[in-house]
């Protein structure tokens, strides 16, 4: 069989590029090894005998996959991800500009333009040489693919965790479900024994947990005095990196925390909006998420609050349709503003303007108000006010956190003057940070970085009997017990549970505490350490997976 010498050289080095990030131990090497042969050898036989039927489309098929190679390669270096169906979904949601920073038409100009170049130099490098007979190229793919397959099956089954990091870390590579081949590898080795990962099932006498709700039957205590307005402010991507490292970024939101609570190690519990504000409106991890976008159930606490008497209300810099979540946080009842500036400063603006009015409306009504303002500013890409495109997009995110600032100043200077400060509870958060090439990462949604889930947290008019959240998970209970004088207090849960962004139910997660923190993959059931520990603290990991698999499931 003759090949083009040109092509099987560049998707060979593009298949070493995106593979060797999965390269993790001498089985991880083999197994990374053995796919990227199977790949290259169905490449060749594919391309083959499409140049039997026409060499035209031979190289577009050619200048296809390499352009695919490409792709991937860019995504993985950028952010961490993997060309995926998540990472689709990203593409085909709306808002692609506001959200992701990417021209629709500049992308589809710069793949078009590539992949005409690819197929360009297929048509003028047409060096070739003799490689093996079809049959013996057929049979190594196959060969390798059955081998690096078996390999996989059989690390798996032993609890490798190189294994999971390769399936994890490998674009294109498909496995059997574990529960088929760990059922025929059961025939052939010992009983494997106890789980290799972690337990899988609840132990015995332990319940699933469910964050206690109380039913609002009542908007008034027993004084009679009306409970307090609730104003939340969520800024996009604002991490607590570089407020702690420089707090005059942000000297209204400094200032407020002289007088009332700021927190710069809160978490937000995951790295993307839609996860983050789900747990943050509803006390749950976003393990669940997948079942209320499905069945477009209204949870959480504004529905709650909406059917209890409050009028909710919202300014949306940008929509709040992502992924669905408005069909699942929004009460029915809601009043949404939603910007359709394209410029995020302007909308920002508008958020800002919609608010102070909502704010003076107050005034004059009895019912109480509970008023969500989206900013999406400090999202990239930031807007073309703050500087050309020479300046470094770290320096941009600053401008853009100062900027935010500002239109916090403009709505707590507005509460102090329409006297609404006294019996309103503040809230003012991000949904999920940011990295600017923190170890070689930037954006957000691929790891559960601090850069990536810490941001900051201020709390205006709460009680003071009250402990204040550590993370996006205790905010429902902070608002229920604000509004409830007669709720008992209760403490912040001792650990911490972070969700990785997913689509529909993440794939990775991590517990703090005061041990230490432990960072799990989660795959077919099962809890998968990422960095697995020895001696003391080994029985450590077992309890916070054990404690973690009691809310996933």
């Amino acid at each position: 069989m003759r090949i083009n010498v040109f092509e099987v050289g560049i998707i060979g080095l593009l298949l070493a590029a995106v593979g060797a990030g999965a390269v993790s131990g001498f089985t991880g090497l083999f197994l990374v090894i053995g796919h990227l042969t199977a790949l290259l050898a169905l490449f060749i036989v594919v391309r083959n005998l499409t140049a039997k039927i026409n060499n035209k489309a031979a190289r577009l098929l050619f200048a296809l996959i390499a352009l695919l190679l490409l792709i991937e390669a860019s995504i993985q270096l950028l952010t961490g991800l993997h060309l995926n169906w998540f990472v689709l979904s990203l593409l085909m949601e709306g808002g692609l500009r506001q959200n992701t920073g990417l021209s629709p038409s500049l992308s589809a100009a710069a793949i078009l333009l590539a992949g005409t170049g690819l197929y360009w130099l297929s048509a003028k490098v047409t060096a070739s040489a003799n490689l093996f007979a079809a049959p013996r190229i057929i049979a190594i793919g196959l060969a390798t693919a059955v081998s690096t397959q078996f390999v996989y099956a059989v690390a798996y089954y032993h609890g490798s965790t190189n294994a999971v990091h390769v399936r994890r870390s490998m674009p294109f590579f498909w496995t059997p479900h574990p529960y088929q081949s760990n059922k025929l590898l059961g025939y052939v080795f010992p009983d494997r024994g106890e789980n290799p990962f972690s337990v899988s099932k609840i132990p015995e006498g332990g319940t699933a947990f469910t964050p206690e709700r109380a039913t609002l039957t009542s908007i008034r205590d027993k004084t009679g005095a009306s409970p307090p307005n609730i104003l939340i402010i969520v800024t996009d991507s604002l991490r607590s990196k570089d407020i702690r490292q420089n707090p005059d970024l942000v000297p209204t939101l400094t200032a407020a925390g002289q007088t009332g609570y700021l927190s710069l190690d809160h978490y937000s519990v995951s790295n993307c909006t839609h996860f983050s504000l789900y747990t943050m409106f509803t006390g749950a991890l976003p393990t669940s998420y997948g079942t209320a976008r499905s069945l477009k159930r209204k949870t959480g606490i504004l529905p709650e609050m909406s059917a209890a008497g409050y009028s909710v209300s919202t300014a949306e810099s940008v929509s709040l349709d992502w992924y669905d979540l408005s069909d699942i946080i929004l009460p029915t009842t809601v009043q949404r503003w939603v910007g359709e500036d394209e410029d995020t400063l302007e909308s920002d603006r508008e958020v800002t303007a919609k608010t102070l009015a909502q704010l003076a409306s107050w005034q004059q009504s009895d019912t109480p108000r509970l008023h969500l303002a989206y900013y999406h500013g400090t999202h990239f890409p930031y807007s073309k006010a703050l500087g050309s495109s020479t300046v470094p997009n770290l320096d941009l995110y600053k401008m853009a956190i100062g900027l935010f600032d500002t239109e916090l100043a403009k709505i707590l200077t507005a509460l102090n003057e329409l006297d609404l400060a006294e019996n309103t509870l503040v809230i003012v958060t991000s949904d999920h940070g940011e990295e600017f090439f923190e170890d070689g990462r930037v954006g957000h949604a691929s790891r559960l970085s601090n850069e990536q889930v810490q941001v900051p947290l201020l709390i205006l008019g709460a009680p003071n009997r009250l402990s204040m959240p550590r993370s996006h998970k205790d905010i429902p209970e902070l608002i229920y017990a604000t509004i409830n004088p007669a709720r008992p207090t209760s403490q912040p849960p001792e650990q911490i549970y972070l969700a990785n962004c997913g689509y529909d139910f993440p794939g990775a997660f991590s517990v703090i505490n005061a041990g230490g923190r432990y960072d799990f993959e989660f795959n077919n059931g099962y809890l998968i350490p990422m960095d697995p520990q020895n001696g003391p603290k080994q029985a450590d990991m077992r309890k916070a997976a054990t404690d973690l698999l009691t809310l996933i499931q």
